[in-house]
């Protein structure tokens, strides 16, 4: 196995240990690097309200511009400290994305189409040829796009039904990848 794409140590050793000695890479890609995905940019803008309201709130529990603060103003204030830390992250929202498309690697070969994605921790997703029965691609003007390979559906905290699609997603060639994950499909049995 050769890798000939420049990844980062952390994802040349993932996909190394995860590929078997005599398994052949026929394609591999980081996706395209983007700090304003259309995702992360409606986070970061959702978040600037969400701030503003929460200085707003701060502001006016505090007591500053009144008289002093009670056991309940102060309650309140450390209350609305998590709402400011998530508004942050939100404004934050364009350098995660940024940070994701870095650390993150697809990798198809002769038997099945991986993923790697490294936040916190690395996870890996395989998909062998009889998980890409249903393959489709979402892509831009120039190429670029998506492949989704599969989707995962789960339940958010106010139990709204939810869904993220699985794949390859910002590849600079997004075709070509979709038609050797179908080539890669014909081949199950």
């Amino acid at each position: 196995m050769a890798i000939t794409t420049h990844l980062p140590g952390r994802l040349r050793a993932a996909v190394e240990r995860e590929l078997a000695p005599d398994e052949r890479i026929v394609w591999m890609e980081m996706p395209v690097a983007r700090f304003f995905t259309p995702k992360a940019t409606a986070t970061m803008l959702f978040g600037i309200p969400w701030i503003a309201f929460c200085l707003f709130f701060l502001y006016e529990v505090s007591g500053i511009d009144g008289p002093e603060r009670t056991g309940i103003s102060n309650v309140a204030l450390l209350l609305s400290a998590p709402f400011l830390l998530i508004g942050v992250f939100m404004l934050l929202a364009p350098l995660l994305s940024h940070y994701m498309a870095r650390n993150s690697a697809y990798v198809i070969t002769e038997r099945r189409a991986v993923t790697f994605d490294y936040l916190w921790g690395m996870t890996v997703r395989s998909y062998t040829p009889d998980k890409l029965k249903n393959v489709f691609r979402r892509e831009g003007r120039n190429g670029l796009g998506d492949v989704v390979i599969a989707h995962e559906d789960w339940t958010d905290m106010d139990g709204d039904r939810r869904r993220e699609d699985l794949g390859f997603k910002d590849v600079r060639d997004a075709k070509h990848a979709e038609e050797l994950l179908k080539q890669l499909a014909s081949t199950a049995t």
